[in-house]
């Protein structure tokens, strides 16, 4: 399973990959991500971030 999403912050401080076509693509891994609702979770009391911390899968 894959998911694209446009970021809304810079990504610079990711290392970056190429595609064939030159494109450039930031590869996000699944732990960073539950960490980052997790995050939310707790910093924003956000209840919609904290069910995706939670239950990721």
């Amino acid at each position: 399973m894959s998911s694209i999403e446009q970021a809304k912050q810079k990504l610079d401080d990711l290392k970056s990959k190429r595609t064939e076509d030159k494109q450039k693509v930031f590869v996000i891994g699944v732990e960073d991500i539950i960490l980052d609702r997790l995050r939310a979770c707790v910093h924003w009391k956000s209840s919609s971030d904290c069910e995706w911390g939670m239950n990721p899968f």
